[in-house]
C-alpha cells in the first residue's frame, strides 16, 4: 500500500524542535477536526493580514502626507519641490489604502458567509456594523463611494494647498499642506454618489481629503472591533474542546509544546504526511478564563497603543532643525551653491570660527543626515538602515584596492 492510500492517524502529545515529539494519546478524526477547528477560532482573534494591511496603508498615507508637508514647507530654504510628483505620491498612497479597505470588507463578508451561512446572525452583525459606520460617519460613506469614483474616473487631484498653521498651534512649522479635491469635478464626473451627494454639495468648492479618510478609518476600526466580537463568541463556543485537550496532554507530564498531530504510517516504520499543530497554551488559558467568567472579554483584545509622533512629523522636524541649525545652514549653503564653491567654503569657515571648533557643525550634519534618511525611507517604504545600507552597496566598490594593488 502506498503512503497516499494509508488512512490518517490522529494523536495528542507534545512537540519539541527540531523534530522531537511524543504521540502519547490516540484520538479520532472527529476529535482532531474539533480541536483544530477550535484552535483556528482562537487564532482568528489575532489581527488578520487584510486588516493589518488597512492599518499599514493608512500609516503610509499619513507618512506621505507629512513628508509632503515638510518638503513643501522647507522648499523655500532648499529647492522648489515638484508639486505634481508630490501630488501623485499622495494619491498613490490614497489608492493603496482605498484598495486595502475594499479587500478587507469584501474578504471578511465572504469568509463569514462561507463559515456561518449568508443569513446567519454573524453575517447580520457584520452588515449592521458596516451600515452603522456608513450612516454615522460622513468620512466613511464618502470613502466608500470615493473608492468607486477612483476606480471608474481616475485620480481627482485638484491642488496642494499651502497655508499658515492654525492659530495657537504649538509648533515651529510656518505652514501646513493639505491635499484638496474639487467638489464640482467629483459631482460632474460621477453620478453614483447616492446619499453622499448631499454631503458633497455641503462641502466647500475645494476640501481637504485626509480628514475624511481619517474619519473613515475610525469607522473601519469600529467594524473590525465588531468582527473581533463575532470571532470571540465563536472561540468561546469551542473553549471547552481546547481546555479538555490541554488537560489530557498535561496529565501525561511530558516535555515539549502541547500539540495535535495528523500522520500516516507507524512510528516504528516511519511516518509520512506528518502534520503537527502547536496548541499555544497561554492563548488557550486566557480564553478559558474568559469562558469561566474569571476575566473580561476585553482582556483578549490587544489595546490599540497611542502612536508617538512620527519621526518626520513637521513639528518634530522643525524642532530638530532648530537645535541642529549648524547642520541645516551648511546643507542649505551646499544646495544653494550646488556644490563646494568658494562661497560655500567661506560659509563653513565662518561657522567654524564662530563656534570655535568643528564639533557643533559635525554633530549637526550627522543629526540632520539621520533625520533626512528617516524621511526618505518613510517615503520609499523602507527602513532608514536599509536605505543607508543601499548607499554602502553603491559606493562600497570605491573602498576596494584598485586592480594590481591587491595583496596576497
Amino acid at each position: 500500500m502506498n503512503d497516499a492510500a494509508q488512512p490518517y492517524s490522529f494523536s495528542l502529545g507534545t512537540y519539541r524542535e527540531p523534530s522531537t515529539f511524543n504521540l502519547g494519546i490516540d484520538i479520532t478524526e472527529a476529535e482532531y477536526e474539533a480541536i483544530t477547528h477550535a484552535f483556528a477560532a482562537v487564532a482568528g482573534l489575532q489581527a488578520s493580514f487584510d486588516y493589518k494591511l488597512v492599518e499599514r496603508n493608512f500609516v503610509d498615507l499619513e507618512n506621505i502626507h507629512q513628508f509632503v508637508t515638510i518638503t513643501m514647507s522647507l522648499g523655500r530654504q532648499f529647492e522648489t519641490a515638484d508639486r505634481r510628483q508630490l501630488g501623485e505620491a499622495l494619491m498613490g498612497s490614497t489608492v493603496n489604502w482605498l484598495t486595502s479597505t475594499r479587500l478587507f470588507l469584501d474578504h471578511t463578508e465572504t469568509d463569514l458567509k462561507r463559515r456561518f451561512g449568508k443569513d446567519s446572525p454573524e453575517v447580520q452583525r457584520f452588515k449592521t456594523a458596516t451600515a452603522s459606520a456608513f450612516d454615522t460617519k460622513a468620512g466613511y460613506r464618502f470613502s466608500y463611494k470615493f473608492r468607486n469614483y477612483v476606480q471608474h474616473c481616475g485620480l481627482p487631484l485638484s491642488q496642494i494647498d499651502i497655508s499658515p498653521p492654525d492659530p495657537g498651534t504649538p509648533t515651529r512649522a510656518v505652514q501646513s499642506v493639505a491635499l484638496l479635491v474639487n467638489k464640482d469635478e467629483l459631482l460632474s464626473s460621477y453620478k453614483e454618489w447616492g446619499i453622499v451627494k448631499r454631503d458633497l454639495e455641503a462641502m466647500p468648492p475645494r476640501f481637504p481629503l485626509l480628514p475624511l479618510l481619517s474619519e473613515a478609518m475610525e469607522g473601519l476600526r469600529d467594524i473590525y472591533r465588531e468582527l473581533l466580537e463575532i470571532r470571540l463568541s465563536e472561540a468561546l463556543n469551542h473553549s471547552r474542546v481546547l481546555e479538555q485537550a490541554l488537560a489530557r496532554i498535561e496529565d501525561r507530564d511530558t516535555e515539549g509544546h502541547p500539540a495535535v498531530f495528523r500522520y500516516r504510517g507507524e512510528l516504528s516504520q516511519g511516518l509520512s504526511d506528518f502534520t503537527p499543530t502547536i496548541l499555544h497554551v497561554e492563548s488557550i488559558r486566557r480564553l478559558v478564563s474568559v469562558a469561566h467568567g474569571s476575566a473580561p472579554r476585553e482582556s483578549l483584545f490587544k489595546k490599540r497603543e497611542e502612536r508617538p509622533p512620527m519621526i518626520f512629523d513637521p513639528a518634530t522636524v522643525r524642532e530638530q532643525f532648530h537645535r541642529d541649525n549648524r547642520g541645516v545652514q551648511v546643507l542649505s549653503a551646499w544646495l544653494a551653491e550646488k556644490g563646494g564653491t568658494p562661497a560655500f567654503t567661506k560659509t563653513v569657515n565662518a561657522i567654524i570660527a564662530e563656534d570655535q571648533g568643528t564639533e557643533p557643525l559635525v554633530i549637526g550634519l550627522i543629526n540632520v543626515s539621520a533625520l533626512l534618511a528617516h524621511m526618505t525611507a518613510g517615503a520609499l517604504g523602507v527602513t532608514a538602515q536599509g536605505l543607508v545600507a543601499g548607499l554602502l552597496d553603491v559606493y562600497g566598490q570605491f573602498d576596494q584596492p584598485a586592480d594590481g594593488e591587491r595583496t596576497a
